[in-house]
């Protein structure tokens, strides 16, 4: 997956967050910003959105051989599912 197609994924999948913070884009955000520290998301949330990416990108993830900073921030999230460029 390119990344300009994941940033349009994530949109989907935090639109109710986003709107709630008043961001119409996670390309509006600072990649290596903590989604958690931003209150895009909780600890269920992060669980619930790694699941559907996970889902809909079709890339199986061992998150537990990962950085846990990793799975936070829109930077560390791509590395993980997008196509290397």
């Amino acid at each position: 997956m390119k990344r300009q197609d994941f940033i349009a994924l994530l949109n989907e999948l935090l639109a109710a967050p986003l709107k709630a913070q008043k961001i119409s884009s996670v390309a509006e955000i600072d990649p290596k910003a903590s989604l958690l520290e931003l209150n895009l998301i909780d600890s269920f949330a992060l669980t619930e959105l790694l699941l559907n990416l996970e889902q809909r990108t079709g890339t199986q993830v061992n998150f537990g051989q990962q950085d846990p900073q990793m799975l936070l921030s829109v930077d560390g999230l791509c590395r993980l599912f997008c196509a290397p460029a």
